[in-house]
């Protein structure tokens, strides 16, 4: 049997802005009914996050941004990346966010398949642009 979502309930929040919690019911491959709680972004389309590749004569160079993230409590290393809005490519979001966190300006080259950073809490599914 295959796993499969049969049932969600969202809850919003008064003083949640941006994100709505979600409980999901499910059945699993065994065929057992399981219930489920992530949370969903409310403010967004999706997300985008950049490889962004310096070019450099004696090595490629990796660009990453430092940000302080309240969830954990610290600063933590990441691609640049944010939020796709609404009415925007993710090619233009991925552009925008490279530039707003480094300054640095780049070229789409490809773009990834759905990834999921935390499917086990979000629903966010960034692609990933470089």
């Amino acid at each position: 049997m295959q796993s499969r979502v049969t049932s969600t309930a969202t809850a919003q929040l008064p003083t949640f802005r941006s994100v709505h919690l979600v409980k999901a019911s499910w059945i699993d491959q065994a065929g057992r009914e399981r219930d489920w709680e992530y949370a969903k972004r409310a403010t967004c389309v999706d997300e985008v996050s950049v490889l962004a590749v310096l070019k450099q004569p004696q090595c490629n160079r990796l660009l990453l941004v430092s940000q302080f993230r309240p969830a954990v409590g610290c600063s933590v290393l990441e691609l640049p990346g944010g939020f796709i809005d609404v009415g925007e490519s993710m090619e233009e979001a991925a552009m925008r966010e490279l530039l707003q966190q480094t300054g640095y300006r780049g070229i789409v080259q490809q773009v990834s398949p759905r990834l999921a950073e935390a499917p086990y809490i979000s629903s966010g599914t960034p692609r990933l642009d470089g």
